[in-house]
């Protein structure tokens, strides 16, 4: 609960400033940043749910791609860093380093240790790494290549998104009572998933 108040009072007013303000170079690093603080504290609460129920999993593999992913395309989408995202692969760069992530975790599944464990570790992290960073990557092209509406279009994205998620608590929280899943997620209710 203590990092989702971080995130809610810290992050989303630095993230919704930084797709209005003028300062388009501050705003723009400010919205690398705050996608990425994003990315990686939602990788932490998702992976500290994985260390609770006993599932294997690589957070080193997990942070480093869920940062790349981040950075990677910001520096290929961004007006401000031209060169970069004349590329002839600049749009495929998403798929390009989750498919680095899954090498990476296949070689060391293959190769260091016990290989039943390490394709569970692989495929626990790979999903992290698409349920999370790469999901989030694509606020920033939202952003940056939907033209001038693209702050209308993010602004959007996160109100839903938080009216979504407060809905779900306080409505869910009254009606459901059916755990969805205890040992992972222990709050998580049928109702608060119905409402969402």
């Amino acid at each position: 609960l203590g990092w989702r108040i971080v995130s809610n009072t810290l992050i989303w007013p630095l993230l919704i400033w930084s797709i209005f303000t003028e300062n388009r170079p501050w705003g723009d690093a400010i919205l690398l940043c705050a996608t990425s603080a994003m990315a990686l504290l939602g990788l932490r609460e998702l992976f500290g749910m994985m260390d609770r129920a006993g599932i294997a999993h690589s957070k080193w593999l997990g942070y480093t791609a869920g940062a790349l992913l981040s950075t990677l395309t910001y520096l290929l989408t961004c007006p401000l860093l031209e060169p970069w995202n004349a590329a002839p692969w600049a749009d495929q760069i998403d798929l390009l380093t989750l498919s680095g992530a899954v090498l990476v975790a296949m070689g060391f599944a293959v190769f260091c240790g016990d290989v039943k464990d390490g394709f569970e570790r692989v495929a626990t992290t790979i999903t992290a790494i698409l349920y999370i960073p790469w999901m989030v990557s694509f606020m920033i092209k939202i952003f940056f290549t939907s033209g001038p509406a693209g702050a209308v279009y993010l602004f959007f994205f996160i109100v839903v998104t938080k009216m979504g998620d407060v809905g779900a608590y306080l409505i869910g929280g009254l009606f459901g009572r059916t755990r969805m899943m205890p040992k992972i997620s222990p709050g998580k209710t049928w109702g608060r998933y119905l409402i969402k």
